[in-house]
C-alpha cells in the first residue's frame, strides 16, 4: 500500500471528505487528491500534520506494512525463542519429578502428560480472525481505540449478571 493510500485509508477510516480532511491538515482538496493518486507523495508538514490529528504513527503512514512486516519477524522470532524456552522448563521440571513420577506414573502417562502440556501451549496462539483484528486495531489512532475498547465494555457488559 502507497503512502496515499495510506492517507486515503487514514481519510474513509474517519468518513471523511477530501476537502474536509484536507482543509483539517493544512493542504488544499487538490493536493491531497494527488497525493491519495499516488502522483507526488505529501511534505514532512503534511505527514506530521495528519499524525498529530489522528494519533497515527508518521513510520506507518510512510512505510506502512514495511514496518509490521518487520514487527512481524521479530514477533515470529520471540515466539520460537518463548516455544524454545517453554520445551527447556517442561523438561527440567519433568526431570526433577522424574523419580516421583515414576514411581506414580507409567512413561506412557509421562508421555501423554508432556504431550497435552505441549499441545496446550501451541493452541494458546491467536487465530486467523484474532490476528487480523489485532493488526486492525493497531492501526487505529488511540482515540479510536479508547472508543473500542468501551464499546467492548459495554457489550461485555451486558453478559455480566
Amino acid at each position: 500500500m502507497s503512502i496515499g493510500q495510506r492517507i486515503k485509508q487514514i481519510r474513509n477510516s474517519h468518513s471523511m471528505s477530501q476537502a474536509a480532511f484536507a482543509s483539517l491538515i493544512g493542504i488544499s482538496q487538490g493536493t491531497l487528491s494527488e497525493i491519495e493518486k499516488g502522483k507526488f507523495n505529501p511534505s514532512v508538514e503534511t505527514v506530521i500534520s495528519i499524525s498529530k490529528q489522528f494519533e497515527i504513527k508518521t513510520d506507518w503512514i510512510l512505510r506502512g506494512n514495511e514496518l509490521e512486516e518487520s514487527y512481524n519477524e521479530e514477533l515470529d522470532s520471540y515466539k520460537e525463542y518463548l516455544l524454545k524456552r517453554t520445551y527447556i522448563l517442561i523438561n527440567e521440571t519433568i526431570s526433577h519429578f522424574s523419580e516421583e513420577l515414576q514411581s506414580e506414573m507409567s512413561s506412557r502417562e509421562i508421555s501423554s502428560l508432556i504431550n497435552n502440556t505441549w499441545t496446550s501451549i501451541f493452541n494458546s496462539s491467536l487465530s486467523p480472525e484474532e490476528s487480523f483484528l489485532l493488526k486492525k486495531y493497531r492501526m487505529l489512532s488511540l482515540k479510536d481505540k479508547k472508543e473500542l475498547q468501551a464499546i467492548m465494555n459495554l457489550k461485555l457488559s451486558a453478559y455480566e449478571v
